[in-house]
């Protein structure tokens, strides 16, 4: 069985559910709603409000984004390959204190935050690019000196355009063209065979998904097909 490490979102934390799983992948740890774009900051610990975030998943995640833990948990854990996607783009950066924290939907829920008294960092911003580039840099720079770099795979996804009922989507051609923009930079530090890559018809959404309609929750082909993909590496 195979120990897999996923950063990103739901689209690779998904693969590890039924009726994807057939048994052959374990999932050791999942980060998630934590931007690379802020590995470059100081960490800071928080606080967070139980009646506010009621869900114990929603509030360490917030609380790994403020202390900036990822590469702790990254060295922590055994895993065979680190599945990462970089739906975490999609959130803004936020200064708070003395760092910045990933905006996530958790953490505008929190009341930590007052966007009338905290900068937010537009994730189409130039600030945010240069954050997101030296944050990369980082996290490529640990595996590689922590002889890990080799596990890395990198899913390769895309926002859908429209549900399997052709409905479409508004406005995700600027989120798809950043995405678009990393995998060009990683294309010069990785091996073809750590980038999956899909068929542009798995890219649906699946209108009845248990976790809502929404670009980024696909059609089952594309997680049976991610799971054939890191089963037959």
């Amino acid at each position: 069985m195979k120990k897999i490490f996923v950063y990103g979102g739901c689209i690779s934390r998904d693969v590890f559910n039924e009726p994807y799983n057939l048994g052959e992948l374990d999932l050791v740890a999942y980060i998630a709603r934590y931007s690379i774009a802020k590995l470059c900051c100081p960490s800071i610990r928080i606080k967070i409000n139980e009646k506010k975030v009621p869900s114990a998943f929603q509030r360490k995640a917030i609380e790994n984004d403020a202390r900036n833990n990822l590469l702790y948990f990254l060295d922590l854990r055994d895993y065979d390959y680190l599945l990462v996607d970089f739906m975490f783009t999609r959130f803004k950066l936020v200064e708070y204190e003395s760092t910045l924290l990933t905006y996530s939907t958790e953490l505008s829920k929190s009341g930590l935050i007052s966007p009338s008294s905290h900068r937010i960092i537009s994730n189409d911003s130039v600030l945010y690019w240069e954050n997101f580039k030296k944050g990369l840099d980082i996290f490529l720079e640990f595996l590689s000196d922590n002889n890990r770099l080799h596990k890395l795979l990198i899913n390769k996804i895309y926002l859908a355009t429209h549900d399997d009922s052709g409905k479409a989507f508004d406005d995700v051609g600027p989120q798809n063209d950043f995405l678009d923009r990393i995998y060009d930079l990683l294309s010069n530090s990785l091996d073809n065979s750590q980038i999956l890559e899909y068929d542009q018809a798995h890219f649906i959404a699946k209108s009845d998904h248990h976790w809502g309609r929404s670009p980024m929750h696909f059609i089952d082909d594309f997680y049976h097909d991610c799971y054939q993909k890191i089963v037959s590496l």
